[in-house]
């Protein structure tokens, strides 16, 4: 895992909340987290899918502690597909 490094998207310094790597060392999940008091808002996801241009994550997590948002990354439909829950954990470490 990583917690709050740098990244660069077009060319603007950004930094991540945090991510989790698979095995391979690919990273598997990008995770925004929000303050209780702020809302998770269309805003958030746009702000997730801009930093995972850079990232590639197969699996984006937008949080504000009370309200958990999970999708999987198509990157061949250039889109998200919100996920219930994200995959049970012998199905994800495999990834």
């Amino acid at each position: 895992m990583a917690v709050e490094k740098k990244i660069e998207v077009n060319r603007t310094p950004k930094r991540f909340d945090l991510v989790v790597f698979n095995n391979k060392g690919s990273i598997l999940l990008a995770v925004e987290c929000k303050a209780p008091e702020v809302a998770v808002t269309q805003e958030v996801f746009d702000q997730i899918a801009r930093y995972n241009m850079t990232l590639q994550a197969t699996y984006l997590m937008v949080t504000n502690g009370l309200q958990h948002y999970f999708c999987q990354m198509d990157y061949e439909q250039q889109q998200y597909r919100f996920l219930k829950d994200l995959p049970k954990q012998t199905s994800f470490s495999t990834l």
